[in-house]
């Protein structure tokens, strides 16, 4: 995964991945992985995967709940928004 970090310090996000749902496969789900590792929503030993299957979407159910980033009206919600992958993506590298 590359980040982008500016020369004044501050951390900027990768762009949000189009096509990045539960259930689905895409690439964008392995960086969606890392920093749900690299914050501690997901157990480090899950290999990563383009499936953004039943762990991931556990993880990221549990991350917008800590940070109420509901992308819908549900107490469950496995889906990551664009806030939540910011907020995400700053707490795991920086920011």
């Amino acid at each position: 995964m590359t980040t982008t970090i500016s020369t004044g310090g501050s951390y900027t996000p990768p762009p949000f991945p189009a096509g990045l749902a539960p259930g689905r496969g895409a690439p964008s789900a392995k960086p969606l992985q890392e920093a749900l590792k690299r914050t501690g929503w997901l157990e480090p030993s899950i290999p990563a995967s383009d499936n953004y299957g039943p762990a991931t979407q556990k993880a990221v159910a549990g991350f917008n709940r800590k940070h109420n980033l509901f992308t819908t009206d549900q107490p469950y919600d496995p889906a990551i928004g664009r806030r939540g992958w910011d907020l995400l993506h700053k707490l795991a590298y920086g920011g």
